[in-house]
């Protein structure tokens, strides 16, 4: 059997994109010819109020929000081990709204040190907040306790806190140390 196979996926992105053109186009020759009536009656105000609805529109939808995880489905972006244990992980959010999720401290502070993102391309750093598995702290706000007797999944055995008193009272009586997260993310090699 010797014949040749030719796929062409890009055809549907591209009939996307001319639907897409057309559909602008056909909105801004409508906007275009009310706002000429609009004009020669002096209602100016549904004339700019459609733009403003519409960029405010696509501002929402294209804001960065985290993901909470789908543990036993969702997958760490560094190491792609299988994110399982509530307690730990974290998420970078892109300012595109892309999520990249992980299941340990180290592996978001590898992925983050290894350049794959400039730090302009980035809306968020999370991680999950040891007491309470459901609320996302703000890296750059949170305290971080480093202890063997946490053994977090890939080994970095640190927890979150939202603050210092928090980390203190979990460290209570145990061995370890707190850091902030400057202090962490240069210790992580």
């Amino acid at each position: 059997m010797n014949f040749d196979a030719y796929s062409f996926p890009d055809v549907g992105g591209w009939v996307v994109i001319a639907a897409s053109a057309l559909a602008f186009g056909v909105w801004f020759a409508e906007w275009l010819h009310y706002h000429r009536i609009a004009k020669k009656s002096k209602a100016t105000i549904p004339s700019i109020a459609m733009p403003v609805l519409l960029i405010s529109f696509f501002m929402v939808a294209c804001s960065a929000k985290t993901e909470p995880f789908n543990y036993g489905k969702d997958n760490c972006y560094f190491c792609k081990m299988g994110i399982v244990d509530p307690k730990f992980g974290g998420e970078v959010v892109t300012k595109k709204s892309k999520v990249y999720k992980f299941d340990d401290l180290v592996c978001m502070v590898r992925f983050l040190q290894s350049g794959t993102l400039n730090e302009e391309e980035i809306a968020k750093k999370v991680i999950i907040n040891y007491e309470n598995k459901d609320e996302f702290l703000d890296v750059s706000k949170t305290v971080f306790w480093t202890s063997p007797e946490l053994r977090s999944p890939m080994g970095s055995n640190t927890a979150a806190f939202s603050s210092q008193q928090a980390a203190e009272k979990a460290k209570a009586g145990k061995e370890g140390q707190i850091f902030t997260w400057d202090e962490l993310y240069k210790k992580i090699k």
